[in-house]
């Protein structure tokens, strides 16, 4: 779920070209080091003759003995593999790795040598299991899949489903197109045994009940019939077959913790078999003569056949060049700050967690502080000889004072920079702010409370507690000192309903509210003379349809009745006084003291004005010294529009533009001519005067350290998740231990994706939605994949790829395309596809440019040239949609007779709800019923919305004189009835709107037990910027005072599309919506 306002990116950062994801080697180390007890090995793969263990470990595949001893290394460093999988000989190991991207199928002998390559689809393909003659390999994949059983499909991607590939390499073929996650063929050929994905919860969580949990079932490929197996309502998963195949050995919280289990089918109890407690038992696999071997705590484990106790195999681990040293490396293009010194000389800004100051003069670059913890909310003096920020250091966030020593004035130049504490607490204290007089500072503490430190007086004043200000994440809430040192300017309440404040430091006078407004007030900013305040606010902007604020304005308030006199004075009367000043010879005073900031509570509504003559999506404001212009950056499509507005007269002049890369951060220096513009390549120091433009080159260069980085991290967001949780019980668990639990790991931590998986498993402990880490890995060398907007005949086997069917408005869907049932396309840009070969990898790079095919059309005997433009994978994704979407209304308009009308929400959001409406009121509006599919919804913030949409009552018409009825009342909400499908991947706001339009009654839910996921999430991007972590921080409770989340809603009509009807392309709860909505409409 996503709040107004709130979906946003917690941290502004420039976007990285290419992630790499491992840990930075160290240069230094060149001998083999061992250790001696590695631990986070996963993907544990005992091999069919239970005489040697694979798995992973630092995004390497390792081999030791069945008993244990030295590891070796089988595939190399600097690129991530895992999921290794054994074929039937014990002589071959299929695994993923990210060499050309996403993830491709590879296969090695164990013997040694090159491995191949097997799969070239981008999207990322997982090894599941070998063929029982090792002929084929099994493995999942989101892509396009079958053109009839596609029942499993969410907007934006696609549900991963089986293919197999043959093992000496060759074409790729569908073989069952529902979503699994695992599968294992039994001893006799005979069957499979898979376990089933309802939803796409993160897979490390634990302890969920709900129809969203995994089960395992068995099919036999002859005859294509499935078999539920496992009927807990917990996770079940993992399946293996015993030796003799009279039962399967399976991963089960049964018992609370996963452990191994035994499932005879005979219909006998399952038997646990394991009983390990605290921690999950993972990775299970078997031999051919029943011994076990699984990961438990970051270890191997083996139980032997007919053993009574599993015994921890010992590994060893010998390689070189562990990350684990400093080394050099340069952040230029991580800066997610940036100030300018009150001289404009120099600009201070955060890069990776660590200060840097850069002179605009020379770009010569000095590194402030240098930490694994992350430092932020740097900001200078108003003599600029200071600079103070935010450091979480020893357990909290503190607060930190840097300063040149060595008597000069720049902190670029210096040799000698004094880092000193300024408030240490065990409290968060965040955002501090020096007063222009140097006396107080004004900070935050644990988020919520706005404080003044008294530096002289050794004094702290409260402003605003927590009952009167919330932060939703870190940097939604912005405060000023006037320029006298005597009031702070900021917001109270939320971001998406704040008044702006006016605050005497001390606290010894009320506060002023100087927005009186209904509507959104933030960012408020103090004028020069500090007898103005403007802000942002969403009082006249554009809403989405889902009421999110996508424009703002600049509003102002003259504090008293002089600076709006002065502001309304008309430009005879400023000649006149500068005439005057003239000829007094009247001279400004070169350090003039700050005007007093008077206040006069009276009459502020009436000196209240809209400083910009349109909303725009503003992201950046600054008021010239005069009260007389506007400069402002906005917004527009790509790019940055820079504008000035002449406040007088109303009129925006367009300054400059540049792209939206080029501008990720702007801060604007004291003397109203520079605007520093920090992009890709470097900062732009621009002169809004005359349009002068000057690149300054820097280079934010650090030693350093993976090894303390992820450490920090991991502290961080264990912290991160004790203080925004937003159960403070912590859904009963002990967040200490657990954080112990998997903090003993760190060492073995080598990759940033092994660290996401940790960060994982650990918050999935809490057994809640919204949770996880996951790291967006990205390599500037990676395949760039394509599509035709086609589906292929597996079948087929002769040169070339012939045409299944097309994907409805993809490139091959055009007017006089002979792409059609049938066709074949030989070649792609002239080069020719084998036999043995599949299309994909002749499209890459095609994306957007004219691709020339060789195409033979049925019934022709020669093959024509064809032209058209390839898309990427995200745009066949969203057609795969629309297609699916086009199904559902098809068949609802044959079952119901054309009676009934159909709709798809795909999330809550904006274009999902405009899309509702477009249906409702155009397609269907002339139905007698309405079906509201929210199967695999993804969520958002809309409940509000659908409600009132669905709630309509009709009680009138307009109608002309001879009786044609023009309009029915209410016009813009469904007056007819309605029936909601929901299903387990109805998720977050997805399940929080059946539960509404259940408990309204505005018709029957039908589908299959939605779980509770009602709570509103914060992803965080971390210091590594591929790195992201989530934790929900607000959650709904009920009218009986009930968190939402973990209750599970059951449906009036409970019904479940089993995988025989998926693969048969039917859909069992859409059916049943349709007969029960007839039903209804027929009793009336």
């Amino acid at each position: 779920m996503h709040l107004p306002h709130f979906a946003l990116s917690s941290v502004l950062s420039l976007t990285l070209c290419a992630i790499p994801n491992l840990g930075f080697a160290s240069s230094n180390q060149t001998e083999d080091s061992t250790q001696a007890r590695p631990t986070w090995l996963r993907d544990i793969a005992l091999s069919p003759d239970g005489q040697k263990i694979a798995f992973t470990y630092a995004g390497q595949i390792w081999l030791v003995p069945a008993q244990g001893g030295d590891a070796v290394a089988l595939t190399e460093s600097g690129v991530y593999s895992e999921t290794p999988i054994w074929s039937p000989d014990s002589q071959s190991i299929a695994f993923t790795a990210d060499r050309y991207g996403l993830g491709d199928v590879f296969i090695l002998s164990i013997q040694g040598g090159e491995s191949r390559r097997l799969t070239y689809h981008g999207a990322k393909d997982i090894p599941y299991a070998f063929s029982a003659d090792g002929q084929q390999l099994y493995f999942s994949s989101r892509r396009l899949g079958d053109d009839k059983a596609n029942a499993n499909v969410k907007q934006g991607s696609f549900m991963a489903q089986l293919y197999s590939v043959p093992a000496a390499g060759g074409r790729e073929q569908r073989v069952l197109p529902i979503a699994i996650s695992d599968l294992a063929i039994s001893p006799s050929h005979s069957d499979i045994l898979y376990t089933n994905q309802p939803s796409d919860e993160q897979p490390w969580r634990k302890g969920a009940v709900s129809d969203a949990t995994r089960d395992i079932w068995q099919w036999s490929p002859r005859t294509g019939k499935h078999t539920q197996i496992t009927t807990f309502r917990g996770e079940d998963r993992n399946p293996v077959w015993s030796a003799d195949g009279s039962s399967m050995y399976y991963l089960s919280e049964q018992a609370g913790s996963f452990n191994i289990w035994q499932q005879r089918f005979d219909g006998s109890e399952p038997v646990q078999i394991t009983d390990h407690q605290k921690l999950p038992v993972r990775f299970l696999s078997a031999s051919l003569q029943g011994d076990l071997a699984y990961g438990f705590d970051g270890e191997i484990w083996r139980l032997k056949a007919g053993a009574k106790q599993a015994e921890k195999v010992p590994v060893s681990i010998r390689r070189s060049a562990m990350p684990d040293g400093r080394h050099n490396v340069n952040f230029n293009l991580e800066a997610t700050e940036m100030v300018v010194a009150p001289n404009a000389a120099e600009v201070a800004i955060v890069a990776r967690g660590d200060v840097y100051v850069v002179s605009l003069l020379s770009g010569l670059t000095q590194r402030i502080t240098d930490t694994p913890e992350a430092e932020r909310d740097v900001s200078f003096s108003s003599d600029g000889y200071r600079l103070i920020y935010a450091s979480e250091r020893e357990g909290s966030w503190n607060l930190y004072q840097s300063y040149v020593n060595d008597g000069g004035k720049s902190f670029s130049s210096s040799l000698d920079i004094i880092e000193e504490p300024v408030l240490t607490t065990e409290q968060d204290v965040i955002q501090p702010l020096y007063s222009p007089n140097l006396k107080r500072i004004v900070y935050r503490e644990n988020r919520n409370t706005l404080k003044v430190y008294d530096i002289e007086q050794d004094k702290t004043y409260t402003l605003l507690d927590a009952h009167a200000l919330y932060s939703y994440f870190d940097k939604d809430l912005s405060y000023q000192w006037s320029p006298d040192s005597e009031y702070i300017v900021t917001r109270d309440r939320a971001m998406s309903n704040g008044d702006i404040q006016l605050l005497k430091f001390d606290g010894s006078e009320a506060p002023i509210n100087l927005s009186q407004s209904g509507f959104s007030e933030f960012a408020p900013q103090f004028s020069a003379d500090g007898q103005w305040v403007y802000w942002l606010t969403d009082a006249k902007g554009l809403r989405d349809i889902d009421d999110m604020v996508v424009q703002y304005d600049v509003y102002g308030v003259a504090l008293n009745r002089e600076a709006k006199f002065n502001f309304n004075k008309t430009q005879e009367q400023l000649w006149l006084e500068e005439e005057i000043a003239a000829e007094k010879n009247l001279e400004p005073s070169q350090n003039p003291p700050a005007e007093l900031t008077v206040v006069e509570n009276k009459g502020l509504k009436q000196r209240t004005m809209r400083m910009t003559p349109t909303s725009l999506n503003i992201i950046f404001k600054h008021l010239t010294h005069d009260n007389q212009a506007l400069i402002i950056a906005y917004q527009l499509g790509d790019s940055v529009q820079i504008s000035e507005i002449n406040l007088r007269s109303g009129e925006m002049t367009a300054l400059f533009n540049r792209l939206s890369e080029d501008a990720a951060l702007l801060a604007m220096a004291s003397d109203d001519a520079s605007l520093l513009i920090m992009g890709e390549h470097g900062i732009e120091n621009l002169n809004v005067l005359t349009g002068e433009s000057k690149f300054v080159r820097y280079e934010a260069k650090a030693n350093f350290d993976f090894r303390a980085e992820i450490g920090y991290l991991f502290d961080h967001v264990w912290r991160l998740t004790q203080t925004k949780f937003y159960d403070p019980q912590m859904h009963g668990v002990d967040w200490q231990q657990y954080g112990d639990l998997y903090r003993k790991h760190l060492p073995s931590i080598r990759t940033y994706s092994d660290f996401a998986e940790l960060l994982s498993e650990m918050v999935g402990e809490l057994n809640v939605s919204h949770t996880g880490a996951f790291f967006m890995a990205g390599n500037s060398s990676w395949e760039e994949p394509a599509s035709l907007g086609l589906y292929y005949d597996d079948r087929y086997r002769g040169k070339g790829v012939r045409v299944k069917s097309l994907l409805p408005g993809g490139p091959a869907d055009t007017y006089q395309s002979p792409l059609k049932a049938g066709a074949i396309i030989y070649s792609v840009n002239g080069k020719e596809i084998s036999d043995q070969q599949d299309i994909y990898p002749f499209l890459n790079f095609t994306q957007g440019k004219l691709t020339r095919l060789s195409v033979l059309v049925p019934g022709e005997e020669k093959a024509q040239n064809f032209t058209l433009v390839p898309i990427t994978l995200e745009e066949e994704s969203e057609l795969l949609y629309e297609q699916w979407v086009e199904q559902r209304r098809a068949l609802v308009e044959t079952l119901s007779d054309g009676r009934l009308g159909y709709v798809h929400l795909a999330a809550m959001d904006a274009a999902s709800f405009e899309q509702m409406q477009n249906d409702m009121f155009g397609l269907e509006k002339d139905k007698l019923g309405l079906v509201v599919d929210v199967r695999f919804n993804a969520g958002g913030w809309l409940h509000d919305q659908v409600m009132e949409i669905l709630s309509g009552t009709r009680h009138s018409v307009m109608q002309t004189r001879d009786g044609y009825v023009v309009s029915s009342f209410p016009e813009r909400r469904w007056a007819k009835p309605s029936i909601m499908l929901a299903n387990a991947d109805s998720y977050s706001d997805g399940s929080i709107v059946p539960y509404f339009y259940q408990k309204e009654g505005l018709g029957k839910l039908v589908g299959e037990r939605v779980p509770g996921t009602g709570t509103a999430v914060i992803w965080e991007q971390q210091q590594e910027p591929g790195l992201m972590y989530g934790v929900p921080q607000l959650g709904i409770k009920d009218e009986q005072g009930r968190w939402f989340e973990n209750q599970e809603i059951i449906p009036d009509i409970l019904v479940y599309n089993d995988p025989e009807s998926v693969v048969a392309g039917e859909d069992h709860q859409l059916a049943a919506a349709v007969e029960a909505l007839l039903l209804e409409i027929s009793s009336k």
